[in-house]
């Protein structure tokens, strides 16, 4: 993890350098290994120290973190605006953890997934074996209600392309997926479940 610690209108010492990065290493990797990037800024304002950090927490789509802290000794204002990022980011963990392991418990049941190759409308094309397209993956999977809010955060969550869930508003099935320009598209279907 890459940590920057630089100083507003004060010089900052090799012991308040060194102090601010083993801190910040301890607490952020305590709650996430896989963050990328740390900032600290530490300003003199008349007569305290104001410290800024910003974290990116490192999976998804690279959340932000801040906290600040402002206090007449540096060591323990640097410390109140650490607790603050690692209070966030415990939250931030668990909320990550509740929503995998609501998707793990599952909800209303989808029996099959299956790739079909594209044929044109109207017409019922025999294949080769004379028997239906080939399943190319074929296991039970759980969809989930939720707001589409939600169902952007589980869809980064898992790494995948797309996700179908129950809107939790309108009650109809809903689907994201990623487009090709790195949008995200949303389509909202009339079927009830």
């Amino acid at each position: 993890m890459q940590i920057v610690v630089s100083g507003k209108h004060l010089e900052m010492g090799d012991s308040l350098t060194d102090y601010v990065r083993s801190e910040m290493k301890s607490k952020i990797e305590q709650y996430f290994k896989e963050a990328v990037y740390a900032h600290v800024t530490i300003s003199k304002r008349t007569h305290f120290f104001h410290v800024d950090i910003t974290v990116q927490e490192g999976i998804g789509k690279g959340t932000i973190i801040r906290g600040e802290s402002d206090d007449t000794d540096p060591y323990h204002s640097v410390d109140v605006a650490i607790a603050k990022v690692a209070k966030q980011l415990r939250r931030h963990k668990d909320k990550l953890h509740d929503i995998y392991k609501r998707y793990r418990e599952g909800m209303d049941a989808v029996k099959r997934v299956f790739v079909a190759p594209h044929t044109e409308e109207g017409t019922d094309e025999e294949y080769e074996d004379g028997g239906n397209p080939a399943i190319i993956s074929e296991h039970p999977m759980k969809v989930e209600r939720l707001s589409v809010s939600r169902a952007v955060e589980r869809m980064d969550m898992l790494g995948a392309p797309s996700l179908l869930f129950i809107n939790a508003v309108s009650g109809a099935v809903n689907m994201l997926y990623y487009r090709k320009d790195g949008n995200i598209a949303w389509v909202e279907t009339t079927l009830k479940p």
